[in-house]
């Protein structure tokens, strides 16, 4: 039933067990809305009517957020859990557009789209989502013109980064797309400090990260191990932490061999 509601760390180089590692903070309601970026500058009046009208959405593993071809009502933030974005259905065989876990938020493409959705999106296990009306979004987009701005911002790194991967998909090493995955996942992770090391909040195992970039499991895994091996990330157990500069540079058009 839906209800109203008002760290990055540097890492050692070696990773020790999952239970050694320090985990990632739990995130609530005012963190997730403050942290993410189309809000970034808001005054605080309008987040606080944000968190008024927005509403908790629970779901459990498998469950739909929504279905190709249904109608976006809002846009959703990941308060808790992980979700993965298909197009094909909910079998094996289906291609994973991306994958998104707390701290996240999507949807907004489709505040001025007027479309219908061309995915489905999955809970990957209990999940949690924060749920802000479409209503409400373009009430304080008008009230704060600067939110329109912001928007344009992320849709556009999201829609050049979908462009890159298609163009690359066929000639780009799987070590390329796979740094520009990251880099990707790493954008999209708040950014305080401007660590060296930073831990994505996406959960991203091995056999997710093969279907989005098309590649076999041990092909992603020696990609994953040549990055390694160049300083680029640290991984283990679904859990990564990358160099936040190294990747960049390895992503960068001006860099000519990879």
């Amino acid at each position: 039933m839906a209800k109203s509601v008002i760290q990055n760390t540097k890492p050692s180089r070696k990773l020790t067990s999952t239970a050694q590692q320090p985990k990632i903070a739990p995130l609530d309601t005012s963190t997730v809305i403050k942290q993410c970026i189309w809000f970034d500058g808001l005054p605080s009046s309008h987040l606080d009517k944000l968190a008024q009208s927005a509403k908790l959405r629970d779901f459990d593993r498998d469950e739909h957020v929504y279905r190709s071809g249904s109608v976006p009502l809002g846009v959703y933030g990941v308060l808790h859990g992980s979700l993965k974005i298909v197009v094909g259905g909910a079998d094996e065989q289906d291609s994973v557009i991306t994958v998104l876990s707390s701290g996240a938020w999507f949807g907004e493409i489709f505040l001025f789209a007027r479309q219908r959705y061309f995915a489905d999106c999955i809970a990957l296990q209990k999940t949690q989502l924060i749920f802000i009306d479409h209503a409400d979004m373009l009430n304080v987009c008008e009230q704060w013109p600067p939110l329109y701005r912001n928007l344009l911002a992320d849709v556009s790194r999201k829609a050049l980064h979908m462009s890159w991967m298609s163009a690359q998909y066929k000639r780009a090493s799987p070590e390329l797309r796979l740094a520009h995955r990251l880099n990707l996942a790493c954008q999209m992770t708040p950014d305080n400090n401007r660590d060296e090391w930073v831990e994505l909040r996406e959960r991203l195992s091995h056999e997710l990260l093969a279907q989005m970039l098309g590649l076999s499991r041990p092909r992603l895994t020696l990609a994953m191990q040549t990055l390694s091996n160049a300083g680029l990330l640290l991984s283990t157990r679904g859990r990564i932490q990358v160099q936040r500069r190294k990747l960049e540079a390895y992503c960068s058009p001006d860099r000519k061999t990879h």
